[in-house]
């Protein structure tokens, strides 16, 4: 009878690490390391293609300052400006209202009044649990897909993109998971020569 005892937390260990699968390309020349970026999260179902004003009518407005996600986007803002430290990391509520529609022509007009060199778009495409059954147990796996978009200031040009794929296991959070996923953005935009070497910093990391 000690033998699943013993067992459960060996099985519970080989699925408690998490995946990221990250699919990366360069499709322009930056400008230079880009020291300052404003981060834009958005869940669109449609997916964002160009930086142009129907792309952001369809992906961004409305979406990228709303007041549901006004929670989450703090905290993913926070662990961004810890795990990818010295590069500055600017959030939509420096610059714009909270739950306010922007027409493209005002969003781009409160950008130019700004230091802004880049803009990562995060395009969150899919977000959901797996179940595990061990031991008579129900385990819940967090996972969560998403598209990245870093688009140069000067002519507003995307420069790299990546679709990326994160995967739980039983011990995982989805919080955990989304600073996995940080943790490894950085690590691929300065691989890229996009931005400066992180400097991680001592955030909780959540359970991974």
């Amino acid at each position: 009878m000690k033998r699943p005892i013993i067992l459960l937390p060996l099985m519970l260990a080989l699925f408690s690490c998490a995946t990221i699968d990250m699919n990366s390309f360069m499709v322009g020349e930056p400008t230079s390391l880009y020291s300052e970026i404003l981060v834009l999260f958005t869940d669109a179902e449609d997916e964002f293609y160009e930086w142009n004003e129907e792309n952001y009518q369809y992906t961004l407005m409305g979406r990228i300052n709303s007041l549901d996600k006004a929670r989450l986007r703090e905290r993913l803002t926070k662990e961004m400006r810890s795990q990818l430290m010295p590069t500055r990391i600017r959030s939509v509520e420096d610059f714009f209202p909270i739950q306010k529609l922007l027409p493209y022509e005002e969003f781009m007009s409160r950008l130019e009044a700004t230091q802004v060199e880049a803009i990562l778009v995060v395009n969150t495409r899919g977000s959901w649990n797996t179940e595990l059954f061990l031991d008579g147990e129900v385990y819940h796996q967090p996972n969560a897909e998403y598209h990245c978009f870093l688009i140069d200031r000067n002519g507003m040009e995307k420069v790299w993109m990546a679709k990326v794929g994160t995967y739980g296991h039983s011990l995982n959070t989805h919080s955990g998971l989304q600073n996995r996923f940080i943790q490894h953005l950085g690590k691929e935009l300065h691989a890229k020569n996009l931005i400066n070497k992180p400097v991680y910093g001592n955030t909780a990391m959540g359970v991974y």
